[in-house]
């Protein structure tokens, strides 16, 4: 690869390696992103929902809101008006058109594979070489960045110091309920008690329409994670308690969606092999962690 920009390979199409990809693409590196899902942003999704022919309404399941982002990301979103205030919850901010747009922005001119879910990455001494689920080569890179949820990494990197690294960190499952309906609920109503930890009303309607996002606390998700979906979600809108039946209801389980025991920095590295581990599960839990970790990743890469 003697006389060409450095390639790596970034895999994770979240927060946190888009931003990372998009630092390294700023700098002039050849960047090819990985992701296994059908679209970019990992928990930074949201379910476009039609009810009955009306405006659709747009659902934020992993994550509605944030804190801050540092800058110079935070005032590029806010001058294409991308994001905006939050006037229920202080400090906070949210994507306009659902959280997947915020994505969408970070991913515009990257080299993106989607539906490519590597399983291995073998360092050969001088590249990296990589492989997806079905044995195809991808390709060989001077750099791996995994931006990954934690559980993952462990098994991508293999026994070892960098693995050893990440035994502390903590993560934890979310079921997630998502409701449509045709007409307006009760905007100012409590969260109901007991198993449910957030409780929110998409601020995206058209016209009536309005969605619901809920999201059940630990120890129920955890009594209930391997049930199939279709069969979690009367439980869930049970728990909801709503006024009424919904138009739509449907469950997501996000099995890595609460960071309970950080790293407690930014990334890890190995430089002498040039392999570099980030997530928002280094930091927290948030879209500011995710976008401070894959800016640390970026920079670990250039600085070398």
């Amino acid at each position: 690869m003697n006389g060409t920009a450095k390639k790596v390979a970034v895999i994770g199409a979240g927060v946190s390696g888009l931003v990372c990809a998009r630092l390294l693409v700023g700098r002039g590196l050849n960047v090819v992103v990985f992701d296994k899902g059908r679209g970019v942003g990992g928990r930074c999704s949201t379910r476009r929902v039609e009810i009955l022919g009306k405006p659709p309404i747009l659902m934020s399941h992993g994550v509605a809101r944030f804190e801050k982002l540092p800058q110079p990301l935070h005032d590029e979103l806010l001058s294409i008006r991308l994001i905006e205030s939050d006037s229920d919850v202080a400090d906070s901010w949210r994507v306009r058109g659902g959280s997947s747009a915020l994505c969408k922005h970070l991913a515009a001119g990257l080299n993106v594979r989607l539906l490519k879910q590597i399983s291995s990455m073998n360092h050969d001494g001088r590249v990296w070489r990589v492989e997806d689920v079905d044995a195809t080569h991808e390709g060989e890179f001077d750099a791996v960045v995994l931006a990954i949820p934690v559980d993952q990494a462990r098994i991508m990197l293999g026994a070892g110091a960098m693995q050893s690294e990440l035994e502390s960190v903590r993560v934890r499952p979310v079921w997630a309920g998502l409701f449509g309906f045709d007409s307006a609920i009760g905007e100012g109503r409590s969260m109901p008690s007991g198993v449910i930890e957030q409780f929110n009303i998409m601020p995206d309607a058209q016209g009536d329409m309005r969605g619901v996002v809920v999201h059940m606390n630990e120890a129920w998700t955890r009594e209930h994670l391997e049930q199939r979906a279709e069969d979690v979600m009367p439980l869930i809108q049970s728990a909801a308690m709503f006024e009424r039946e919904p138009t739509f209801a449907a469950a997501h389980r996000w099995r890595y969606a609460r960071t309970t025991t950080p790293l407690g920095r930014a990334c890890i590295a190995d430089m002498a092999r040039q392999l570099v581990v980030c997530g928002d599960w280094c930091m927290g839990e948030g879209v500011k962690d995710a976008v401070l970790s894959g800016t640390a990743a970026a920079e670990r890469i250039i600085a070398d």
